[in-house]
């Protein structure tokens, strides 16, 4: 479908499953993918099986591209810079100032080469998207649909919600940010909150403290020693299968342990992977370093700087990121390098990418009456469970709930129990949602030998 963007047409790539049910219910689900930047219409269908039909048997399902991403045109992509891996957007550049400084450049390239070709990057924001959300669902012809967003897609349904509120039944928030949290500044924190929970839960098991006791003190200790001499690790390209090597000191390590604490399944590895390096052992470590910890999580460049520039940069100040900073010493470094090395750094690059300026807006929190289902997970390191429960403290109508040993966006794939309670909430929002099969689960099965 186009939607007319000033004096210019933006094509937005939209799917649509219908429902498998003979009478469906007349409001379907509108997922929104997370990032920024995220492409939608091609990775979900990788989970048909598990998230998309069971949602067709009582409703349809539609997806799609937001603008200047995936299949959406424009897209802004560069020839040069495509699709970008996560972790290259927040890795390490405080020990490589010159590493720094060409990656802005290539970007700025990338600036130039979009408004080269007639693109206004400004543009290109959560309020525009939701204005794309509300066109969708006018012209395929529904009165009202369910948000269903997972990280950032939760808080483009924030800005859905309250832009377009006469259009949204219900809204699953999943992995959720706040609208009025400055996430830049909250880096260093969720780091240290993250990565505390993982202490704490080893702790509390007896079978992971005995194997591996004080694992805090053994985590910093390593992390020290790692910045006055790095180690070097061999790993496998997991495309080519050929042997590259890794500069790792402990901001690499803490990076390592953040993107690990997203994903449910490497978090029971994790306190066995410290000690494996403590004692000088990299065969875990180069496994997980040959199978990227963000394989699948692939973001447009350009998408990302405009609504992170527009929305959260410039909604505060690099002397305020760096005081937030500064209450977590033991993450802060993590913190900064991923502004390729300093706050200030950062908020140039911004200025000169040439996002949108602040909108007030954007720093005010959602108060909505409408239905929402809030679902975090305990060892989440991206949006940790204290942004969900900041979002409920606004709702007139809200669930939240949060999940033993689930990383982030744990109700999308695997789907289980996260996923189970959604679809309970989808069914009927006014009421509690069948919670029972939360009552059964437990923290990770943390591996001890």
């Amino acid at each position: 479908m186009c939607i007319r963007d000033s004096d210019k047409t933006i094509r937005l790539a939209v799917a649509v499953y219908h429902s498998t049910s003979d009478s469906p219910a007349p409001d379907p689900v509108i997922y929104l993918s997370g990032g920024p930047g995220g492409g939608a219409v091609e990775p979900i269908a990788t989970v048909y099986e598990t998230f998309i039909a069971p949602i067709l048997e009582e409703r349809d399902f539609i997806v799609f591209d937001q603008r200047g991403t995936g299949r959406s045109r424009p897209a802004l992509t560069c020839p040069d810079y495509i699709a970008v891996p996560m972790n290259r957007v927040e890795r390490n550049f405080r020990a490589n100032s010159e590493a720094a400084e060409r990656y802005i450049n290539e970007l700025l390239d990338c600036r130039d080469w979009l408004v080269r070709r007639d693109i206004d990057v400004a543009a290109y924001t959560s309020a525009a998207s939701a204005a794309d959300v509300a066109a969708i669902v006018r012209v395929l012809g529904y009165e009202q649909v369910n948000l269903y967003g997972g990280s950032y897609g939760t808080r483009l349904a924030q800005t859905v919600m309250r832009d377009f509120p006469d259009i949204v039944r219900s809204a699953v928030l999943d992995s959720a940010i706040p609208i009025e949290l400055n996430l830049y500044n909250e880096q260093a924190f969720k780091t240290a909150y993250a990565i505390n929970t993982l202490f704490e839960g080893c702790a509390a098991d007896p079978a992971c403290d005995a194997a591996y006791p004080d694992l805090a003190t053994v985590y910093y200790d390593l992390v020290a020693r790692m910045d006055e001499d790095p180690i070097i690790v061999k790993a496998l390209d997991p495309q080519t299968g050929f042997p590259f090597y890794v500069r790792m000191d402990g901001v690499e390590l803490t990076g390592i342990i953040f993107f690990g604490l997203q994903l449910t399944d490497y978090v029971p590895y994790l306190p066995r992977l410290i000690y494996e390096i403590a004692n000088d052992d990299y065969t875990l470590l180069s496994a997980l370093l040959s199978v990227p910890l963000d394989t699948e999580d692939v973001i447009n460049i350009g998408v990302f700087l405009s609504i992170n520039c527009h929305e959260e940069v410039f909604a505060t100040t690099p002397e305020q990121i760096d005081h937030d900073y500064a209450l977590y010493p033991e993450t802060e470094a993590f913190a900064q390098a991923g502004l390729l090395g300093s706050a200030e750094t950062y908020y140039d690059l911004c200025v000169q990418w040439g996002a949108a300026p602040f909108d007030p807006r954007e720093g005010e929190p959602l108060s909505s009456d409408i239905p929402t289902l809030i679902l975090a997970g305990e060892y989440d390191s991206a949006t940790p469970p204290p942004f969900g429960r900041q979002i409920t403290e606004h709702l007139g109508h809200s669930y939240y709930y949060e999940f033993p040993g689930q990383g982030h966006v744990a109700s999308i794939n695997p789907a289980g129990c996260p996923f189970e309670v959604a679809l309970s909430f989808l069914r009927d929002p006014w009421r509690d949602p069948d919670i029972s099969c939360l009552n059964e689960m437990s923290g990770p099965d943390f591996v001890t030998d």
